[in-house]
Parts: structure tokens; C-alpha cells; sequence
């Protein structure tokens, strides 16, 4: 190999390394926006923040399920109603994705009230 394919094969590598950490970096904290909210999302936690002007209701919810059975464990869950940067963030402190898999959502409503009809919703995300 000459000195010029050697390099080559280097940067390849180090591309390589470097696009395999960030997807690692990625499945570990997780973030969805639109113009409406923001939902960030880990094993640990599930945070909805209203990004919109009016004074919207939201809630997040954490489920969590036994990793070999699949087995409901318990729902985490959290709410609060205000405008711009107002959030609800849910917080799993007792259980290990070791040992456990989790379904995590958020949703905005159009008003005040969860009777005003849904905003947006983040669709369920799931982490094991």
C-alpha cells in the first residue's frame, strides 16, 4: 500500500468510528420537535415542552415493562398546563434498562383542558 491509500484507509476508519459513536450518543438521548412542541426521551426520563404561544395542557408518561416477560410494571407520568417553555417531564428513578424496556410518549393539547382535543402527540417511542 502507498502512503496515500494507507491514509485514505485511516480517515475511513476514524469516519467510521466517529459515525458509530454518534449513533450510540443518538439511541441513548433522543429529541423529536415541531412547531408545536418538544419531546426528549430516555430510559430515565420523557420531557414534553410546549414551543407554541398559546397556553397549551401536556402530559408525558413513561411505561415500564419486565424485560423477559414483558410483564407491565408501572406507568410514570407527568402534567402541566402553560405557554411557551412550560413542560411536564416524567422521571423514572427506580427502573434499570437493564433489566426492564420502556414505552414513552407525550402529548400537547389545543387548550388548557385535556378535553379540548390533542394538539400534537409524539407517538410512542420504545427503549430497552
Amino acid at each position: 500500500m502507498n502512503k496515500l491509500t494507507k491514509r485514505l484507509a485511516a480517515i475511513g476508519a476514524a469516519m467510521t468510528m466517529a459515525v458509530s459513536m454518534m449513533s450510540m450518543v443518538a439511541s441513548a438521548y433522543n429529541i423529536s420537535e415541531t412547531g408545536v412542541g418538544a419531546f426528549e426521551w430516555y430510559t430515565t426520563s420523557a420531557k414534553i415542552t410546549n414551543t407554541s404561544t398559546s397556553s397549551c395542557y401536556m402530559e408525558s408518561h413513561i411505561n415500564v415493562y419486565k424485560d423477559k416477560t414483558g410483564e407491565f410494571v408501572t406507568s410514570i407520568s407527568k402534567n402541566a398546563t402553560g405557554g411557551y417553555n412550560t413542560y411536564a417531564k416524567a422521571v423514572n428513578s427506580s427502573y434499570s434498562s437493564s433489566n426492564y424496556n420502556f414505552e414513552i410518549w407525550g402529548t400537547i393539547y389545543n387548550s388548557s383542558s385535556p378535553m379540548s382535543g390533542v394538539k400534537w402527540s409524539t407517538g410512542y417511542k420504545y427503549l430497552n
